[in-house]
């Protein structure tokens, strides 16, 4: 069982966070006023971890690694473009969440697919979570204004595991939350039957 410790993977290095379209970065301190902005600012700050509530920027800045494991800045061309987290882990009975938001200040400059980033994105954290920690299981909460972004993995890469129904207030109604998981047995086939479409490095 892990004690929080991160594992190696059997070729002996520790994971990727380079892919063919985006690379994962840890967040650095210079990085702050960049999210702060990106969380109060975007079009996307309700649909993020803050809910379009301001902080000040110190506190803002000591909430950022609450009950963080590892979390990340996604670039692509060169350019920050999201943020991707890996978060409340539970080393007892190994599972953590994962959590991702593109904010698309350089949708035009990139030039990439934000469906192809993303997915991207998505797998680079997925793969180093499982291959750092010996987690059984990855779980994402999902609104369900988000839920059609993971319609094409639902079923083949993670299942709905709850559903708290009428759970968030957006936009003038009531959503549901859901719960989707990802088993590691899941991720090992689905990544050995993709890793070559996916072209991480």
């Amino acid at each position: 069982m892990s004690n929080g410790t991160p594992l190696t993977t059997a070729d002996g290095t520790f994971t990727h966070l380079i892919g063919n379209r985006c690379v994962l970065r840890p967040v650095i301190p210079d990085d702050i006023g960049l999210l702060y902005r990106w969380e109060t600012g975007s079009p996307l700050a309700f649909r993020w971890r803050l809910a379009g509530q301001h902080l000040s920027p110190q506190a803002y800045a000591e909430s950022i690694w609450s009950g963080v494991l590892a979390q990340f800045i996604i670039v692509a061309n060169s350019h920050p473009i999201g943020i991707a987290t890996g978060y409340g882990a539970d080393f007892r009975h190994q599972f953590c969440y994962l959590a991702m938001a593109r904010f698309d200040e350089h949708e035009e400059r990139t030039n990439i697919g934000a469906a192809h980033l993303s997915v991207e994105a998505f797998t680079l954290l997925l793969n180093y979570l499982f291959n750092g920690w010996d987690f059984r299981k990855i779980y994402m909460d999902v609104p369900g204004y988000n839920l059609d972004q993971f319609s094409s993995l639902i079923g083949r890469l993670c299942t709905e595991e709850a559903c708290l129904i009428a759970h968030l207030y957006l936009g003038g109604r009531y959503w549901n939350l859901h719960t989707l998981a990802i088993t590691r047995e899941t991720w090992n086939e689905f990544r050995t039957k993709h890793w070559n479409s996916l072209r991480l490095h």
